[in-house]
């Protein structure tokens, strides 16, 4: 809707609190995919390129998040193998 009124700014800043929700509820991939969409509109000519930062930035915190919870479930199961007896 704000992105047909040309307002970039709020659909932007719209599109980060949608990803938001998707963290709080654990859903990294929705949350990346919303991001991404929101990286788009970032970098349309006239738009303020702080707001493309702001996006990527996000987005590099969603990786390392994801990053860590293979790291934590990897390390899960090197201290604690599945024994299949």
């Amino acid at each position: 809707m704000f992105t047909a009124q040309g307002n970039f700014r709020e659909a932007i800043h719209h599109t980060l609190e949608t990803a938001n929700i998707h963290l709080n509820l654990a859903d990294f991939d929705m949350a990346r995919q919303t991001l991404n969409s929101a990286l788009l509109a970032a970098q349309k000519p006239g738009v303020d390129k702080s707001l493309a930062a702001l996006v990527l930035h996000k987005i590099g915190e969603i990786d390392k998040q994801r990053l860590d919870w293979r790291n934590g479930e990897l390390l899960r199961f090197d201290r604690h193998p599945v024994s299949w007896d």
